[in-house]
């Protein structure tokens, strides 16, 4: 295909490298215990080969928000469900108190869709640039913590395993060798 070279010797994709750990993990108890346990030998005993589960690309965040509830039915379970969640994150990790999250507040409008009923936007879509303007007069470290929150929605990492409540986050780079 390329100057008589397989196209695996011209890939630049860490996700097709990905792939096949992922895949060598699920398929071989070899793969999966040796690969635990460096892991382990790195960062401390944290996983179990017995206990693994193995995801490529996993929106956590993202998906965990529309496991709140259906965004198309949108009703005060949903609702509520998000507010919780993002008001804990905005106490938590950007110090904001509770009142951002008022309908009526056009200084946090990037928190809200534009259409009637409104409803609490997945943090992942929220508009940065709205929130860079700053109506609100909030600091600027935390409006980068507004940011590093959307960031956070769309990230989505390599490889995530997870076991015995535990969560490792891989991101790949592929280098020439």
């Amino acid at each position: 295909m390329f100057i008589d070279k397989p196209y695996f010797k011209v890939n630049r994709e860490e996700r097709f490298y990905c792939f096949l750990l992922c895949h060598s993990l699920l398929m071989s108890e070899i793969v999966r215990e040796g690969f635990t346990n460096l892991i382990n030998h790195k960062i401390g005993k944290i996983l179990d080969v017995r206990d693994l589960e193995v995801y490529i690309e996993a929106a956590v965040l993202r998906d965990f928000w529309y496991d709140l509830g259906n965004p198309k039915k949108y009703d005060d379970k949903t609702h509520s469900r998000r507010q919780e969640l993002l008001l804990y994150l905005l106490k938590k990790f950007v110090n904001l108190p509770k009142t951002v999250i008022d309908i009526n507040d056009n200084d946090y409008d990037f928190l809200w869709t534009k259409k009637s009923p409104k409803k609490l936007w997945n943090p992942g879509h929220w508009n940065e640039t709205c929130i860079k303007n700053n109506k609100a007069g909030i600091e600027k470290e935390q409006v980068d913590k507004l940011c590093k929150i959307k960031w956070a929605f769309n990230a989505k990492p390599d490889i995530m395993l997870v076991s015995n409540n535990h969560v490792v986050l891989i991101e790949a780079k592929l280098s020439q060798i």
